[in-house]
């Protein structure tokens, strides 16, 4: 029996234009007044998010949302921080000097604000922070010393990002959980966090047994999520990969895929 419905945002809740359908949001609403608990797990910040928990309605005692990947575990009523993994200052240093060869690799940080460390914000970082509701801002590393650091992530043009991620993959890994998470985005977190490590604490905390939790989304960033729990649904848009470990496949984001798989496959 379904107990926990985990829903990523981009690429499955949210179609291509980042709107949230009526469809999508009455299903959800439905499921929740049967007693469902339905919990957002998204690479996205807080500020990113929680426009869309008002529309939701996900706004109660006891609601949770999972986010930047795992690193953050909020109560949606206030917006309480309830658990949090980051990344130590010391570190920081170290993630910049490997993108500095790279011309049109920029290291954003993220935790309280959406910082890009150099002299000004490039265009790049500020149109995904305008897909967060941020403003980003330019910092040294120095500006922002004692600041909570969930995640960093390097931004580039795909192409750029490609030979990068070539390069620097295999000696992050050593040391962090990495993620290509879109084309122009390539993600560390500290060692071992995931959207599984966050949604499997939560229902911990919640005495939800990982089987009885049913995760939807697209993305490499859903795959370790989807492993773990007892009915991972795809997206019909979702990658081979996704695909492939998925025990149901819905329909797309641009079709109200969400919906559609609450409504076909909650009741199993």
């Amino acid at each position: 029996m379904i107990k926990l419905v985990a829903i990523d945002m981009d690429g499955t809740l949210l179609d291509d234009k980042k709107g949230l359908s009526a469809n999508n949001a009455q299903a959800i609403a439905q499921v929740a007044k049967e007693g469902v608990k339905v919990v957002i797990c998204t690479g996205r910040q807080l500020s990113g998010v929680k426009p869309y928990y008002q529309q939701l309605g996900l706004t109660g005692a006891k609601e949770y949302a999972v986010l930047n990947n795992g690193c953050g575990i909020y109560q949606t009523n206030d917006w309480q921080l309830l658990e949090a993994q980051t990344l130590p200052h010391a570190e920081l240093e170290g993630l910049l000097a490997l993108s500095e060869p790279f011309p049109g690799v920029y290291l954003t940080l993220v935790g309280e604000h959406y910082d890009v460390v150099a002299k000004e914000v490039p265009a790049i970082v500020q149109a995904d922070a305008d897909l967060v509701f941020d403003q980003a801002r330019a910092v040294s590393l120095s500006d922002i010393a004692g600041e909570q650091i969930f995640k960093a992530m390097y931004m580039a043009e795909p192409t750029v990002m490609d030979a990068f991620q070539t390069q620097v993959e295999e000696k992050l890994a050593s040391d962090y959980s990495v993620v290509r998470s879109q084309p122009y985005l390539f993600e560390v977190l500290p060692k071992g966090v995931s959207k599984a490590s966050g949604l499997k604490s939560l229902c911990q905390n919640l005495g939800i047994d990982l089987a009885d939790v049913m995760a939807i989304g697209d993305a490499a960033n859903d795959l370790e999520m989807l492993a773990e729990v007892g009915y991972p649904v795809a997206m019909g848009n979702a990658s081979p990969e996704v695909k492939a470990i998925a025990r149901y496949e819905t329909k797309s984001n641009q079709a109200d895929g969400v919906a559609y798989a609450l409504q076909h496959w909650l009741g199993e």
